[in-house]
């Protein structure tokens, strides 16, 4: 019975890689440890992403070439769109967090001042991020190799909103959680050193 748990154990733990991290929320900072379960077909697919290929002199292939980027050319205005449609969403709910800080944690004087304040920059700045984020969404998906274009395409707001509330000091305004991984380096160490093993 010891013998079959100390094997699971083992088990799970060579195909279990563990990433320490931060969560920036609020203001405090919680140091968690994050649990990333892969298989070997997973984790080749990982090492294939990340090892750059050594045939990327290839001019045209059927991941790259003038077919993708006519394609990205072609749905350039609807990532546009999208993307300014997610920004004005991901934009209003950090105003409305924003507000929301101001109005209830800061001090009186503050509150007099800065809530009007907010409410008339609200229209002007959501359009001005939005327009703004919604160009280079539509110039930066942009390109000849179907992988990185798939990339900027499901990342349409690029961090921006996180960005500003940490540039603001007001992490807790973000509309989602901020996860910095540290000691990415050593990762591909211990990856590889568990596919030697």
């Amino acid at each position: 019975m010891a013998q079959s748990d100390s094997q699971s154990k083992t088990n799970t733990s060579e195909s279990c890689i563990t990433l320490s991290g931060t969560i920036k929320k609020k203001k405090k900072i919680d140091r968690v440890n994050v649990k990333v379960n892969i298989s070997r077909d997973e984790l080749d697919i990982l090492e294939a992403d990340i090892v750059p290929e050594l045939n990327s002199c290839r001019i045209c292939s059927l991941d790259q070439g003038l077919h993708v980027l006519l394609l990205s050319l072609v749905c350039s205005p609807f990532i546009m769109i999208v993307t300014s449609l997610y920004s004005f969403y991901i934009g209003t709910l950090t105003w409305y967090n924003t507000f929301n800080h101001v109005a209830e944690h800061k001090e009186i004087v503050k509150r007099i001042f800065l809530t009007p304040v907010l409410i008339f920059l609200y229209p002007l700045l959501i359009m001005i991020f939005s327009a703004g984020l919604a160009i280079y969404g539509g110039l930066v998906q942009i390109s000849w190799s179907y992988g990185s274009w798939m990339k900027q395409i499901t990342d349409l707001e690029k961090g921006f909103y996180g960005w500003i509330c940490s540039i603001l000091n007001i992490e807790e305004c973000c509309p989602y959680q901020v996860v910095v991984l540290v000691n990415i380096r050593n990762i591909r160490n211990r990856l590889t050193e568990q596919t030697e093993l």
